[in-house]
């Protein structure tokens, strides 16, 4: 139903002012492009390329139910999550954030937690830097 929890009625997309959906707002706004082209190029670098940006992979995860994907599902919760809170800023604040930076941000953060793998966040973390 791209049905999301947010203010904003998706009819037009605020970023592009293309004609907006769940899918538009998440995986297709050319806001983004630059974004998930990056995070892609990370990816890759520490071959993982078969991760795709994708409506699937927002919902679905990748490989869901293997334990030796939790962590990159983690990451790409993590990812998904810049992209919302990019909206959201601009929705709620008029301020346009550029999700690169607030990924790296996040991850940093996340790195000094327990919970996550910090391998990982910081092998992806020097791959994405190093693009910038």
């Amino acid at each position: 139903h791209n049905i999301l929890a947010t203010p904003v009625k998706l009819s037009t997309c605020h970023l592009c002012f293309q004609k907006g959906n769940l899918k538009h707002m998440m995986i297709k706004c050319c806001y983004f492009e630059n974004y998930y082209e990056t995070v892609h190029k990370a990816f890759c670098m520490l071959v993982l390329e078969n991760i795709k940006i994708s409506l699937f992979s927002l919902i679905y995860g990748y490989k869901v139910g293997q334990e030796e994907f939790k962590d990159i599902n983690v990451l790409l919760s993590l990812i998904y999550f810049i992209t919302y809170k990019c909206w959201m800023s601009l929705m709620k604040e008029k301020n346009y954030k550029d999700p690169i930076n607030m990924l790296v941000h996040e991850i940093k953060t996340r790195t000094s937690c327990t919970l996550y793998n910090k391998v990982l966040f910081k092998q992806f973390l020097c791959k994405l830097t190093g693009l910038l």
